[in-house]
């Protein structure tokens, strides 16, 4: 896995945009702008990070995304494909040829709506469940370790 740390060259960038933010405009407070580029060179590790996790259990982050919402509803783990954009963070657009392959892999099954029989669901089979849990640890114990390194504390 290609796993990339936040460098010194990373946190030496961001203090030094800080720096200038502050020599270019002296009267403003700059730790706004600054807390916001430590942010979204966060993001851009926790992102990795989701991806790295999603990687392990050899699916993409759109695929680990809808294992982990299915797990998520909980039982009988079961969605309508049209909910599933609004459950997670991904469009609707990419996730038609996802539902395909993890129903080639045997992640989920087609079923019908408990309620009407006419709406069809995607369910989690019970292989689907087993790769859901794993990855769920996986994926949480991500944020937390990104988050821990010492170049995204505070820096006084």
């Amino acid at each position: 896995m290609n796993q990339r740390r936040l460098s010194s060259k990373d946190t030496d960038l961001i203090d030094r945009i800080a720096k200038e933010w502050r020599q270019s405009f002296p009267d403003h407070d700059t730790d706004l702008i600054t807390l916001a580029d430590r942010i979204i060179v966060a993001g851009r590790r926790l992102e990795q990070s989701a991806a790295n996790a999603a990687e392990h259990f050899c699916l993409d982050y759109t695929a680990m995304d809808v294992l982990l919402t299915l797990i998520r509803r909980g039982r009988p783990y079961s969605i309508t494909p049209p909910e599933l954009p609004d459950e997670m963070m991904v469009t609707s657009g990419a996730l038609t040829t996802c539902l395909g392959r993890l129903t080639k892999r045997g992640r989920i099954k087609p079923g019908r709506h408990p309620h009407d029989a006419q709406l069809k669901t995607v369910i989690l089979t019970d292989n689907g469940l087993e790769v859901a849990r794993e990855a769920y640890s996986a994926r949480v114990d991500a944020p937390a370790h990104e988050l821990s390194e010492p170049s995204l504390q505070e820096k006084h």
